[in-house]
């Protein structure tokens, strides 16, 4: 058996040292500020993957929209929230005494003073214990950014697409399940009674902060495209209790108690207390609205769209236009068919 010789040994020990030091110098000054500050605040990072860090001093608007997200995610042990500010105080104004299991608190601010937070909310990702996709959620990309993660969030935890597993691909060409039910204006809606005309069925939640936002474009749709062929109809998740304290009843439609994004009235109809009527389409609340379903005049699903675009900001096609070329879509070969 061969020695090895002192020199050869050492040349062997500086490789190692080069190579293990390497892996650390790999990493930005910002992976590895956020990995120290982890370790310091005693947050594991194992069991997590997706970290948003909310500063609880700056963006309300931000705010309101990232805890509308947790309310939706709570459960979920591929999400953690870390608040981070100078007055402990506003952590509990800002969850409202409530308390979640995936929520951490840096009441020093070292993710302010150490510049990974300015004023917004930053998401980060990790893998093999360190952080990547380091992204600050501006306003403007915030709805995008947090509907992008819900649904990675789904695929993660239960490694499907929709509630029993199956592609929202597989529902086209199907015959749309019927359902009949009370809207929030105690008026009976049947989907069978809409035969005749292209349907959009609008799943949202009060939660959803981007649905609130879309509620411009739904009123555009209704406005523009001809009712005598199409037909929206929304259904919202939550009870119709819960639903009245936000939303008024103005006659012919509704309007909001406290404008949301500059919207106040909504000039379509709304069914609450949807579960069931979500869970026929096999959806469920834990994928993230909003989300819909074109319907045909003959009754079946020919499209769905999940999600919500946004003003098409930098080219990228508008969450109305995107709709409208949808529905239209569907319109021309409901009518071409004929």
């Amino acid at each position: 058996m061969a020695l090895i010789k002192p020199y050869a040994l050492i040349l062997i020990m500086l490789l190692c040292l080069s190579n293990c030091s390497s892996q650390s110098s790999d990493l930005t000054p910002k992976q590895q500020s956020i990995i120290a500050l982890l370790k310091e605040l005693k947050i594991t990072v194992k069991d997590r993957s997706n970290y948003i860090i909310i500063p609880v001093n700056g963006c309300s608007g931000c705010k309101e929209e990232v805890l509308g997200f947790l309310e939706e995610s709570n459960s979920n042990p591929k999400t953690a929230f870390i608040l981070t500010g100078f007055e402990p105080k506003l952590f509990n104004q800002l969850l409202k005494g409530r308390s979640y299991s995936n929520v951490y608190f840096d009441s020093s601010g070292e993710f302010i003073r150490n510049g990974i937070v300015n004023g917004f909310p930053v998401l980060f990702t990790i893998s093999n214990q360190i952080p990547e996709n380091i992204t600050t959620l501006y306003a403007s990309r915030l709805t995008a950014s947090l509907d992008s993660l819900k649904k990675v969030i789904y695929i993660q935890r239960t490694g499907n697409t929709s509630a029993s597993g199956k592609s929202f691909a597989d529902l086209i060409g199907q015959k749309a399940p019927e359902f009949t039910a009370y809207t929030l204006n105690e008026q009976i809606y049947s989907l069978n009674k809409q035969l005749g005309k292209t349907v959009l069925v609008k799943f949202w939640s009060l939660t959803c902060s981007a649905c609130f936002k879309e509620i411009s474009d739904l009123n555009r749709l209704v406005d523009e495209l001809d009712t005598q062929k199409f037909e929206l109809i929304t259904i919202i998740y939550e009870p119709k209790g819960n639903v009245s304290e936000k939303i008024n009843s103005n006659g012919k439609f509704y309007t909001l108690k406290k404008p949301v994004f500059g919207n106040k009235n909504i000039n379509y109809e709304i069914i609450p207390d949807g579960r069931d009527i979500m869970l026929q389409y096999d959806f469920s609340k834990s994928l993230g609205y909003p989300m819909c379903f074109i319907i045909d005049k003959n009754g079946y699903i020919q499209d769905y769209n999940h999600g919500y675009l946004g003003d098409g900001v930098g080219g990228s096609i508008s969450n109305y236009d995107y709709l409208a070329k949808k529905i239209k879509k569907v319109m021309t070969q409901a009518t071409s068919s004929q």
